[in-house]
């Protein structure tokens, strides 16, 4: 299996989550900081403006990709203003607006918008509140849309009053904002909800607001978010099914046109050196293996000191740090997709010893491997 498609795998250990909500007049939206997650925006109609930490216009067919699910503000675009859009993936070096994003603490209050000479952007309109879900490591924190009066749910297709509680809502849901007004914005929304342990060591070098023109992305790109928001919309047999599919089609282009156009040194570096991607395939492809640094360096074809500064490098581990990550990983997807018993797991991510599986695996999650299958 290749390096991405094993991103992907990882972050199916996660809760995929998906909302497609349209918007009624000046609406104003806070996200919180979401730790381990990753996510999207798609403006699928109208316009709407990034407010914070930045300032950018986003257009119909725009995406922002958000591989931290840092704390953001999205809120109507009046009339009057005309935002230039940031470059897209501009790096530090260049003039385009760039995020220094806050850390908002669990609970505490959001962050003011910016300050605007816009009355009706200074005192929004339309403020919701309620998230829609709490992560399990995370409180207070939401990565979408909060839960407006009248819900309908993609698994049901069903209209229902949402509960008078903030219990947790439908994976993927189809919403409509309450207020008066025209319909100003439609978006849609998706993610994956991690704990960080969980999260992919390329996820974190990736830049952490990154913003996709519609006129910028690929055929396969444009195609992938359009089947999203139609199976959303029209939800119908196979839909429970197909979403989750479609979030993994959607991130994978995402992340590919990310790191086709990063040139920083990172991960995307070291997918385009053939040394260290040699040695990342043979960690992905067989992590059973007894690897050391210099088995890994012959796969490289360099020696052994080279190498491990090279990988180090690029990779932000050394070698040997990261294939215990990927081992454990894998360990924490098998517990939780199959019923193998532990011995097998273990054998299969390479300890010999049932013993010293689950010491690794209590030291990289807190817990030991059975528990965290029954959690």
């Amino acid at each position: 299996m290749d390096v991405l498609s094993d991103v992907i795998t990882a972050l199916r250990t996660g809760t995929p989550r998906s909302a497609h909500v349209t918007w009624h007049g000046q609406w104003h939206q806070h996200y919180p900081e979401v730790p381990g997650a990753i996510g999207f925006h798609v403006i699928l109609d109208g316009t709407c403006q990034l407010q914070s930490p930045t300032q950018l216009t986003l257009s119909t067919g725009d995406i922002l990709f958000l591989p931290h699910s840092p704390a953001h503000t999205l809120a109507a675009l009046t009339p009057e203003q005309s935002l230039p859009p940031a470059a897209y993936l501009a790096p530090p070096s260049t003039t385009a607006p760039q995020a220094t994003f806050s850390n908002t603490a669990p609970g505490s209050q959001a962050p003011a918008p910016p300050e605007t000479t816009d009355p009706s952007l200074a005192n929004p309109i339309t403020t919701l509140g309620r998230p829609m879900f709490t992560p399990p490591e995370t409180t207070g924190a939401s990565l979408f849309a909060p839960a407006p009066p009248q819900l309908a749910s993609a698994n049901s297709g069903r209209t229902t009053k949402s509960p008078p509680l903030p219990k947790p809502l439908p994976t993927h849901i189809r919403a409509t904002t309450p207020g008066t007004g025209p319909i100003t914005t439609i978006t849609l929304c998706g993610a994956y909800e991690l704990t960080p342990t969980q999260t992919h060591p390329l996820l974190p070098t990736l830049p952490p607001a990154i913003h996709l023109p519609a006129h910028t992305q690929s055929p396969e790109l444009t195609a992938a978010r359009t089947l999203l928001a139609h199976e959303l919309t029209t939800p119908t047999q196979g839909t429970t099914a197909l979403i989750p599919a479609l979030l993994d089609t959607l991130l994978l282009y995402l992340l590919r046109a990310t790191l086709t156009a990063t040139t920083t040194p990172g991960w995307s570096a070291a997918l385009r050196d053939p040394a260290t991607t040699a040695a990342l395939q043979a960690i992905h492809q067989n992590p059973a293996h007894p690897w050391t640094v210099a088995k890994l360096a012959a796969e490289a074809g360099l020696s052994r000191a080279p190498f491990a500064r090279r990988f180090t490098t690029l990779v932000g581990q050394p070698p040997l740090t990261y294939l215990t990550w990927w081992r454990m990983t894998t360990a924490a997807r098998l517990l939780r997709t199959g019923t193998d018993p532990l011995t097998s797991i273990a054998a299969r991510v390479g300890y010999t010893s049932e013993f010293a599986f689950a010491t690794a695996f209590k030291r990289a999650f807190g817990t030991p491997p059975g528990r965290y299958r029954r959690g």
